[in-house]
């Protein structure tokens, strides 16, 4: 008889297409553990503090992929980007939580699309708003952004911004006005250092503004800051990320297998949109509908194509 999931905490002291099965899979993840690796970002994966969320990282989406693998004890540990990167290249029995997919990380990863979310946003400081460079319909526009050299941008060292901005942040890093990056920018502080005049904008969760304006009432982030949609930006396709190897790809099938009727329990959608913001939910609700339906059909990539257009409130 299999016995149920159990989820341990642990705290770390660091801070297209799916996997391409083989076509007669042997290797089975079959008792043992596994470490799930997840990178802390308030408002979603809090640790302590006065503002930490008790239950954000006994996460429900999390719990209910751990049934997937009943015969396996799960742990949570928390750790930065850079150190999952470095342990899912040793090819050790962890998976990521919560991660992005890109060409990078499919060298050494396998990687399964477990949900999406409103895309971030351009955050600007007061007036340098105006110099925002705007594509035809209204939003802003990163390649122009970082061609103008006008201002500058601060970002997280270790984040990954999505595929569609991974070429323009390294022709940016050639230019007269190079971005500014800054590790463990994960606890507001990039939001921080432009609300006070360090840099003039960022790229950042309407949801984690919100955090980082309840965390900082002296600041008065939200007066202070501009929210601008991104031209360049799709919803994020989050997911789970396993080394490439047998033992990887047999845990990335098994969940795989599950996703469609993972999806049709309300627990598994609830467990993402609670942390988002309400008005960005709204916007992108047909979206997200999308997504989750064709996801739920078994589809690989239920993002691709054309997306409706949602608008910020007070955008041109």
């Amino acid at each position: 008889m299999k016995r149920p999931a159990k989820l341990v905490l642990l705290i770390g002291l660091g801070a297209g297409a799916l996997v391409d099965y083989p076509p007669a899979m042997a290797v089975e993840p079959a008792g043992g553990a596994i470490t799930w690796m997840v990178r802390p970002i308030p408002p979603f994966n809090q640790l302590r503090g006065t503002h930490a969320s008790p239950d954000a990282l006994d996460d429900p989406m999390l719990k209910l992929i751990a049934k997937v693998l009943p015969e396996m004890e799960h742990r949570v540990v928390a750790a930065s980007v850079s150190r999952i990167v470095r342990t899912l290249r040793s090819g050790e029995q962890v998976c990521a939580y919560g991660g992005i997919r890109t060409a990078e990380r499919d060298q050494f990863s396998v990687f399964t699309i477990t949900h999406t979310s409103p895309p971030p946003v351009l955050v600007v400081l007061g007036t340098p708003v105006a110099s925002v460079p705007k594509s035809a319909n209204g939003r802003a526009s990163m390649a122009a952004l970082f061609a103008q050299q006008r201002l500058r941008g601060v970002f997280a060292s270790d984040g990954s911004y999505g595929p569609e901005l991974e070429a323009l942040f390294k022709a940016a890093s050639q230019g007269a006005s190079p971005p500014l990056y800054v590790a463990g920018g994960d606890d507001g502080r990039l939001l921080k250092m432009v609300a006070l005049g360090r840099a003039d904008y960022t790229i950042e969760h309407e949801s984690v503004l919100d955090d980082a304006d309840r965390r900082n009432p002296n600041l008065h982030i939200s007066e202070r800051l501009t929210m601008l949609q991104i031209d360049e930006l799709k919803m994020p396709e989050y997911g789970i990320l396993c080394p490439r190897n047998d033992w990887g790809r047999a845990v990335i099938h098994r969940i795989d297998e599950a996703i469609p009727a993972l999806i049709a329990n309300p627990a598994y959608r609830h467990s993402v949109d609670r942390w988002q913001s309400p008005g960005a939910l709204n916007r992108y609700r047909v979206e997200l509908e999308r997504f989750y339906k064709l996801r739920a059909q078994g589809h690989a990539n239920p993002g691709a194509g054309a997306s409706e257009m949602a608008t910020l409130p007070g955008s041109h």
